[in-house]
């Protein structure tokens, strides 16, 4: 007996596959990057499958270095790969800016691999409307206290929750924040299968009127030990009108 949608729907109906109605799930079919959580529409997208230059780098110390490599990627065949020094407390990062057109409930999404559970990473959207700038901020410190947290109103660290995460160059884990723009709020946190509501916090805002309406991203790792080492980030994204 056939199945699928009926004669008078936009394809006839088959007996032996079902028709792909959902236009997000044909994406991911076809291989794209928005594949962790598929709220919000797609502003902007990088999966390093052409390179880095759309980044600036950050590195401090001995060894330290960001560089474009095949070795370890979570979609395609290429991501980026940030080195840290080898002294306490020194990183290797990114950032890039770019245009917004209107402000709405935005999300900020990457994933990553670590190859030492003696690294932290801090992640961080800077947000200007010509007359403020909103910080959008969180972490996961590693080491033996795993706490995720966010940049509150007042400049401090809250701490949301603590878990460890596998270290390895080839598990590749996901963080997505989500906040409003016009409200001045966190909005959620994901962090691979935890999720959290983020309503109860604001954002921290400051007057700034000698920029214009923009967003900068970073991504930084920092070793907590005096080793050189290594993260790979891939499938950055930043979404519009989440929910």
């Amino acid at each position: 007996m056939a199945h699928g949608h009926p004669d008078y729907g936009p394809g006839a109906p088959v007996s032996t596959i079902y028709p792909v109605l959902d236009i997000g799930e044909l994406a991911a079919r076809l291989g794209s990057t928005d594949t962790f959580d598929r709220r919000g529409n797609v502003l902007w997208f990088d999966g390093f499958k052409c390179g880095i230059s759309k980044w600036l780098p950050h590195t401090l110390g001995s060894g330290a270095s960001f560089s474009w490599q095949p070795t370890a990627a979570r979609n395609g065949g290429f991501s980026a790969r940030c080195i840290t020094g080898d002294s306490i407390e020194n990183y290797a990062g990114m950032s890039t800016y770019f245009i917004y057109r209107n402000p709405t409930k935005l999300g900020f999404e990457f994933s990553y691999a670590v190859d030492s559970i003696n690294i932290y990473w801090d992640a961080r959207l800077l947000f200007y409307t010509g007359t403020e700038q909103l910080y959008i901020e969180w972490r996961w410190t590693g080491g033996s206290d795993r706490y995720l947290q966010i940049y509150d109103e007042n400049g401090s660290w809250v701490t949301i929750d603590s878990f460890q995460q596998l270290a390895s160059s080839y598990f590749f884990h996901t963080a997505k924040i989500v906040f409003d723009t016009e409200n001045k709020a966190y909005t959620r946190l994901l962090v691979d299968n935890h999720s959290y509501d983020l309503t109860a916090y604001p954002l921290r805002a400051e007057a700034d009127t000698a920029n214009d309406a923009y967003m900068e991203l970073y991504i930084y790792f920092y070793t907590l030990i005096a080793l050189n080492l290594t993260a790979y980030v891939d499938d950055v994204i930043v979404t519009q009108n989440e929910p």
